[in-house]
């Protein structure tokens, strides 16, 4: 029984959770903060789901459009649509239901945040394909990452203040960074194939940008945190994140591609204080 789950595990990514946490933080960032730190399960409950049911659709999507690129690359050559171990008609059959189980879950919410799954939809969708068309395909992914922040907001005040749109921008900045990091796993074959990513537009200033990219990120919400007068012990976990950055950075010099992927999976550790940050402010 196993066996047959397991390839649709694995094209889920359900066995790879590290995706979920990344794209979980932002919305706990959002209930928190637009709940006023009074989180209700009706609206909780649906969110934490629909990130897990998203980020499966997500990775099946990517798996479809990528099902003649991944056998070309090292890390991706496993992957059941790339190694034949499920077929394209297995995999429409289960993005159709978690698609629908993703609409059961917005139709669950309160109606002033459906017209906000629309854009989130149609991010999750055309990013995948984004690698072929654009030099900097990290941001549709932040952008994809982020749009689950007005949902939130407007589930919860019915309505988008500009608090939220300022945690978009810094929600939306995360993934460049990180999915960089993740990116520079497959630099090689991604030029080899021609692939595109940041890791390879940004070329040999690779680490520089990233360094100032992560000093933009951590300004940003230390002015996010004044402007919206986060208490003073939100300092120390806010100094935690930013010293994992330094790890991610120092693990980004070595212009290894292990010590790449080491940075990129401690962003769930990144993630993890910055929640802590917000929970305590």
């Amino acid at each position: 029984m196993f066996t047959s789950i397991q390839p649709y595990i694995a094209l889920c990514r359900l066995d790879k959770p590290v995706g979920i946490y990344l794209l979980l933080f932002p919305v706990i960032w959002a209930l928190i903060l637009a709940s006023d730190h009074h989180l209700h399960s009706d609206i909780t409950i649906p969110f934490i789901l629909g990130v897990i049911v998203m980020r499966s659709l997500g990775c099946i999507i990517n798996d479809m459009a990528d099902k003649d690129i991944d056998p070309l690359v090292t890390r991706t050559r496993n992957r059941p649509l790339a190694n034949g171990r499920l077929g394209m008609i297995q995999a429409y059959r289960l993005a159709t239901g978690l698609a629908c189980i993703a609409l059961g879950l917005l139709l669950s919410l309160p109606m002033y945040c459906w017209p906000y799954a629309l854009p989130a939809a149609l991010l999750t969708v055309i990013y995948p394909f984004c690698k072929r068309w654009i030099q900097c395909p990290q941001l549709i992914l932040g952008l994809a990452f982020s749009s689950a922040i007005p949902m939130v907001y407007s589930a919860i005040c019915h309505t988008v203040p500009s608090q939220a749109w300022l945690l978009c921008i810094l929600s939306t900045l995360w993934p460049i960074i990180y999915d960089t990091q993740y990116a520079l796993v497959d630099k090689a074959d991604d030029q080899r194939i021609g692939v595109r990513s940041t890791a390879i537009w940004f070329g040999d200033n690779v680490c520089w940008i990233l360094a100032g990219l992560q000093g933009l990120f951590f300004l940003g919400w230390l002015g996010f945190g004044l402007l919206y007068h986060f208490s003073a012990w939100s300092v120390i976990p806010f100094v935690l994140a930013a010293g994992v950055a330094i790890y991610q950075q120092q693990q980004v010099l070595s212009q290894k591609s292990t010590a790449a992927f080491a940075a990129f999976l401690s962003n769930r550790w990144l993630g993890c204080f910055l929640c802590l940050g917000i929970a305590i402010a």
